[in-house]
């Protein structure tokens, strides 16, 4: 695919160089092209037309509204910025006329133009259409709880080929034990199979929290009498699929109900992530060493976000060091008299007190980077750094054994989190 071709034209070089060094940092492949005038941006466009046109308006001899006319319907751009330090009603109405999509008023901040230009090129080359089960983050865990081999085989193959992630399932007992064990987003479920049918299976997910929320779709070929049909869905059945199905309207039952999954996980982890501020801020009014803050931090983070772990590492402007490790069996605290080096640091750690920025890795077996140094069991990971009036004091991280689609809202409360754990440990100093 060719690059998106931008011409640049202001009398003011270093405006015009400024925008060009801006602009060659979009994410897109784009060709920027300067011109300190009309007739020079003519001459420099040549016979390949523009796709992104910025002009100033002010400039000697032919202004930037007189330029847009001149352009051939050939050369005419596709997305057309105007620049102006003059900002008159008589102006605007003028551009809008020749189609101008963008006015801005000088200053024009650096930050400003990327956007609208990474905007414009988003409008001039959309995304192509995402495949099936590619349109989510990540690759879904689908359960398939079935006795019958042919059909394992089946939805295994159909499921594999839309990028899902197969787990089979050949009885009830089975099927609990793997959807507690690593919760999938969906389940496929069988009504008759060995050990627990399939309606046991379903009351027994819906009544413990740790699987409720999971989208079940019963698929069955027996039992498939309307009052059948009611009970699967009184006990929280999400779908109702008879074989033999047709494999496309199960697919769109699938990505329909993945949809709604995604959406209300979002939900609850932005829920679970607001109701941690409150509860940090209470704690750290009643701590008075660096231990007790280092391990009520981490305390609340992993019981009240329902993750694996969190860890917080603490370097005190006297030398002294401390961890705090809380997980799922229990938590580790150790302090050090020596400094941060006494201290076996993680690599992911050392990243952040290196760069001072927060490292955020969704699914680690899809990062090389992270890939080399991951913790067992981890997956997924947010490490921010502390910093505050007094300097840098240390990295909070939280993790999860699932990939985790963490969004910026998420990472706005963890920063208040550290901020909080920041302010908190200058006061103890």
């Amino acid at each position: 695919m060719d690059p998106i071709r931008i011409v640049i034209v202001d009398d003011h070089p270093n405006t015009a160089s400024m925008l060009a060094r801006v602009l060659m940092k979009v994410d897109s492949p784009v060709e920027v092209i300067t011109a300190s005038g009309a007739e020079e941006a003519l001459h420099r466009i040549g016979d390949q037309g523009v796709d992104i046109l910025i002009t100033d308006f002010m400039m000697p001899g032919i202004n930037g509204l007189e330029f847009i006319e001149m352009l051939s319907a050939e050369k005419k751009p596709e997305h057309v910025i105007l620049i102006t330090a003059y900002d008159t009603p008589g102006l605007a109405v003028s551009a809008k006329r020749l189609q101008v999509k963008d006015y801005l008023v000088k200053p024009v901040q650096p930050d400003k133009i990327r956007e609208v230009v990474k905007k414009a090129i988003a409008e001039l080359r959309p995304p192509p259409p995402k495949s099936l089960g590619s349109q989510f983050d990540r690759s879904c865990k689908i359960l398939v709880a079935d006795d019958n081999p042919d059909h394992l085989r089946l939805l295994s193959t159909r499921l594999k080929d839309g990028g899902y992630q197969f787990i089979p399932a050949w009885d009830g007992e089975d099927a609990l034990k793997k959807a507690r064990e690593d919760p999938p987003d969906l389940i496929l479920l069988d009504i008759n199979m060995p050990k627990k049918d399939g309606f046991q299976v379903l009351e027994e997910i819906r009544s413990d929290p740790s699987t409720a929320h999971i989208p079940v779709i019963v698929i069955t070929a027996a039992r498939i009498g309307p009052k059948d049909m009611r009970d699967g869905l009184v006990l929280g059945a999400d779908d109702y699929v008879i074989k033999p199905f047709d494999w496309r309207e199960l697919a769109a039952r699938i990505q329909s109900k993945l949809r709604v999954k995604l959406a209300e996980d979002l939900l609850r982890q932005k829920n679970q992530a607001l109701g941690v501020l409150p509860k940090i801020g209470s704690v750290l009014k009643e701590k008075r060493s660096v231990q007790e803050l280092a391990n009520s931090v981490t305390l609340v983070l992993r019981d009240e976000l329902k993750i694996c772990s969190a860890r917080i590492d603490i370097f005190m402007k006297d030398g002294t060091a401390f961890c705090s490790d809380q997980n799922v069996n229990g938590s580790r605290i150790n302090g050090s008299k020596s400094g941060a080096e006494a201290i076996n640091l993680p690599n992911f750690v050392k990243e952040v007190t290196s760069t001072r920025h927060y490292l955020w890795v969704e699914d680690a077996s899809q990062d090389t980077k992270w890939q080399h140094f991951a913790e067992p069991g981890v997956v997924s990971l947010v490490s921010l750094p502390l910093i505050g009036m007094k300097g840098f004091w240390g990295v909070l991280s939280i993790f999860d054994n699932k990939p985790t689609p963490f969004t910026v809202e998420f990472l706005n409360i963890l920063e208040a989190v550290a901020l909080f754990a920041t302010l908190a440990l200058e006061n103890i100093q």
